[in-house]
């Protein structure tokens, strides 16, 4: 019974192999994907991690710049009036650690099941 099994199967094999199997060899020559070679993928690697580069420059000066004004500006307001400058301080401290709170804090996590 096993041997009438696997003279059946080879004989399936052969019929699709003589009916469909060149049109799929050929489907699959004319449709297979574009690999490229190693070089390419070193490139493309290398722009991408040199505009990375570019771009954190770029974030870096734009930090210190800002960083250049604000302290400026508090140094300025210093200058004019201390209790000014002290206002706005604390503001500023407390502005922090209410974003501090408000990202870092605990979250309630519910463990029910949503239905």
């Amino acid at each position: 019974m096993d041997n009438d099994n696997s003279n059946k199967g080879s004989e399936d094999e052969r019929w699709f192999d003589s009916r469909v199997g060149d049109s799929l060899k050929q489907f699959d020559d004319a449709h297979k994907p574009y690999t490229p070679d190693r070089f390419e993928f070193e490139a493309l690697v290398g722009a991408h991690k040199q505009a990375i580069r570019r771009k954190q420059w770029k974030e870096l000066l734009l930090l210190w710049l800002i960083g250049c004004f604000l302290f400026g500006g508090m140094m300025w307001v210093l200058e004019r009036d201390i209790v000014w400058f002290a206002i706005m301080q604390a503001v500023i401290a407390c502005a922090a650690v209410g974003y501090v709170a408000v990202m870092f804090g605990k979250k309630k996590v519910s463990h029910r099941w949503n239905r």
